[in-house]
């Protein structure tokens, strides 16, 4: 499918569209891991391009009029509508932070005057939805990496600082550890009750479907991030008790692992750098709430990774 289409594409009730051309095999390309959106070309930007439609594309670096739609931004399956004769389009929903807009792509035509065939926009759209669920699991991936990361650095922090107090300073975080397991504990039955909720409230409320599975989503990282918590406390306490027992404090091991844990969430922090295609904020700022906050914010970094799409 090696077409250059033109296409029209509203955001909600917009009755004066955005025209745009994009080149099918670029989408081939992202098909391929290539690209992290979809391509537009903004015909006329000065007159043509609307504001509504433009705080939600991304621009090309080093590009004239030319944006992309990010996939990770599109939370739900995007739906096709081929009516017979011209007017095929696509329908999807984009998400900035907690707001969502619906955006209709109508193909005109191509450059040979050539209208978008049923057969074709099927398989245009099956190559959207596949790059659209593949990007959101990235970064998603990404992020719970960066927090698992942060998680390890604060834990060996914690004991590091306790170890230099000598004997005593074990066992006062020995005592840390026992109440941090407990409240975790806590935390992961209070999320397995919060996901029951969820489930039973997107069965009933279809009209908030999207929202509801986007906040179980959200909750079931958050057992997933308090289970690795839960595992690295335990297995710091083992270390603890161990060299209580043994009456000598050995910060060594706890700098180690900080280290390591560091420049773990710093190559991961770069990988998503480059999915959020240079919105560097949020993520400078959890990286500075784990490793220039004192004492480091856990919950201050899982925040503000949260606050770009995917938001979980």
């Amino acid at each position: 499918m090696a077409r250059i289409f033109t296409v029209s594409i509203f955001v909600e009730t917009e009755t004066k569209p955005t025209v745009a051309t994009f080149d099918a095999k670029d989408v081939k390309k992202a098909v391929e891991g290539k690209i992290r959106g979809l391509y537009l070309n903004i015909q006329d930007a000065v007159t043509n391009f609307q504001a509504s439609l433009k705080s939600l594309l991304v621009p090309i670096t080093g590009a004239t009029n030319q944006f992309y739609l990010p996939y990770r931004s599109i939370p739900s399956p995007i739906s096709l509508t081929t009516p017979s004769g011209q007017g095929s389009y696509l329908s999807l929903q984009l998400q900035q932070g907690d707001k969502f807009f619906s955006i209709k792509i109508v193909f005109e035509y191509d450059t040979d005057w050539e209208v978008i065939t049923p057969e074709e926009l099927t398989t245009l759209a099956g190559w959207l939805n596949s790059l659209r669920v593949d990007r959101i699991n990235t970064v998603s991936g990404l992020k719970a990496t960066a927090i698992q990361y942060a998680n390890d650095y604060i834990t060996n922090k914690n004991s590091l600082e306790a170890a230099q107090k000598g004997v005593a300073g074990l066992e006062a975080q020995i005592t840390t550890s026992n109440t941090a397991i407990t409240t975790l504990q806590k935390e992961m039955a209070d999320n397995d009750a919060a996901i029951k909720t969820l489930l039973a409230q997107i069965a009933t409320k279809e009209q908030n479907l999207i929202l509801l599975k986007n906040q179980q989503t959200t909750a079931m990282g958050n057992v997933s991030q308090d289970d690795q918590q839960l595992a690295a406390q335990t297995q710091t306490l083992k270390t603890l008790t161990l060299q209580k027992d043994s009456g000598v404090a050995d910060t060594s091991a706890f700098q180690n692992q900080m280290n390591i844990n560091k420049d773990g969430f710093t190559s991961t922090l770069n990988a998503l750098r480059e999915e959020y295609a240079g919105d560097y904020s949020v993520l400078e700022n959890a990286r500075k709430a784990v490793f220039d906050t004192s004492p480091p914010n856990l919950s201050s970094c899982n925040s503000y990774l949260n606050q770009a799409t995917p938001s979980y």
